[in-house]
């Protein structure tokens, strides 16, 4: 980068920091208190700890059942004051994105594809729901490993740790925001291949290489941080919020 253009990057930054903090000002921003708040509240409800501990029907119903109270219900619908709808949008399309779910009219279990729908045993819903626990905290402890600001090799690494280990949920958008919640400073919070690639291209950022990436999908969902390409990182909650600058605080992502 030459001289003309680290200017005009110092100069954007300026631009960006003074439009960040009058928002923060107005109240049209969460703040950092606020972030952590709702982290913290997420991870007490579904935080490793408190999948590990279940199992049979109470771990199906924990992360699938129809009412308030699932994971699934959580990640894609929950909006109030305990967890307002500004940690990246999953809504849309079937609740087979979700591998299964549970049917109003009759409690069944499905999976499939919306085309063609399988009714499920218990015993096979909560193998489902045991398989998607299991790569969760797959998923975590890989992410606990990742240092802090990690390098575009050691994402790359964590990308293959999870396609590896975590297959089934690691590429869906509601497994990206789970992983989000437990690690905001590590995951940004937009939740689509489509919408990191875009942001990463306006940041002048070039994505991975998707065949480098197994396997290559059109759709990959990115274990990137794009905190670190924007070199703002939110208040993670594993750390104390109080660690954070102005500048690091989390941003809010579609």
């Amino acid at each position: 980068m030459d001289q003309r253009q680290t200017v005009l990057v110092q100069e954007l930054r300026n631009e960006l920091g003074e439009f960040y903090s009058t928002l923060l000002t107005d109240g049209r921003l969460p703040s950092r208190e606020q972030l952590a708040s709702c982290y913290a509240r997420f991870r007490d409800e579904f935080g490793p700890e408190v999948l590990r501990a279940l199992d049979g029907e109470r771990l199906l119903e924990k992360m699938h059942d129809r009412g308030r109270d699932s994971l699934m219900h959580w990640l894609e619908f929950k909006d109030d004051e305990e967890l307002p709808a500004i940690f990246g949008s999953i809504a849309g399309g079937s609740a087979l994105k979700f591998a299964i779910y549970q049917t109003r009219t009759t409690g069944a279990w499905i999976t499939g594809s919306p085309q063609s729908q399988q009714e499920l045993s218990l015993d096979e819903a909560i193998h489902f729901a045991r398989r998607q626990r299991d790569q969760l905290l797959a998923g975590v402890a890989a992410l606990e490993q990742l240092p802090a600001n990690g390098s575009h090799d050691e994402y790359g690494e964590l990308q293959r740790t999870m396609q590896e280990q975590a297959p089934d949920v690691s590429d869906g958008a509601w497994g990206h925001k789970y992983f989000h919640m437990l690690f905001p400073s590590k995951l940004d919070d937009y939740h689509t291949g489509h919408y990191q690639r875009f942001h990463l291209i306006k940041m002048l950022q070039s994505p991975p290489e998707l065949s480098a990436l197994p396997p290559a999908a059109p759709e990959r969902i990115y274990m990137h941080s794009l905190a670190r390409a924007y070199s703002i990182h939110g208040g993670d909650s594993e750390r104390s919020a109080s660690a954070a600058s102005p500048e690091q605080e989390g941003g809010v992502g579609e």
